[in-house]
């Protein structure tokens, strides 16, 4: 028979065991607690997916509820099957048909801390009586937005693009790609 490790060992495991328990069991209420208070919002927009070109994309077809910030409101975002945002509102025309109005650019496009129907975007759609379609990616600089462009021309076909520069952020972006400033060591991409 093996013999038994002294009680000294013994007693350092058994409380290694204790610390490792009591910071699993607080994790638990910690996670709970914050699902409770802010309704099982999250407070970063966590549907991004990596992307070799443009560093990240919005995974299709997936929905967050997002709380911006203590003093905001929760919102839902949803992002449709090719991964921008659903601004779907009252008297505009259905998203799937043709867009009339695209405005590309950052979290301003996007509408980040509001609902889909409240974004500039959708405002635009109803005063313009013309489907608008948001091809606003938070993070994205100058670099992304040119992409988005070229790839939503195609497919959207619309009849006014509006171009949204964030100068508070873009001037600094504009020489920096996002795949440089939004990756992890799983990225395709290595950071430079």
């Amino acid at each position: 028979l093996p013999a038994r490790p002294p009680a000294k060992v013994r007693r350092r495991a058994l409380r290694g065991l204790q610390v490792v328990a009591g910071l699993l069991v607080g994790l638990v209420i910690a996670e709970g607690a914050f699902r409770l208070r802010d309704h099982g919002a999250f407070p970063h927009l966590n549907l991004y997916r990596q992307d070799p070109e443009l560093g990240v994309r919005l995974r299709p077809n997936t929905t967050q509820k997002l709380l911006v910030g203590k003093n905001n409101p929760i919102t839902r975002v949803a992002i449709d099957a090719d991964g921008y945002r659903v601004i779907e509102a009252p008297g505009q025309p259905r998203t799937d048909a043709p867009a009339g109005v695209l405005a590309i650019g950052d979290s301003q496009v996007f509408g980040l801390g509001v609902e889909g129907e409240q974004t500039f975007v959708a405002e635009l759609g109803r005063l313009t009586g013309k489907a608008a379609y948001d091809g606003g990616v938070p993070t994205y600089g100058p670099a992304e937005y040119q992409a988005v462009l070229d790839e939503l021309l195609a497919r959207k076909k619309p009849s006014v693009v509006v171009y949204v520069v964030n100068f508070a952020n873009d001037r600094f972006e504009a020489n920096r790609p996002n795949k440089t400033r939004r990756c992890t060591p799983r990225c395709a991409v290595p950071c430079r």
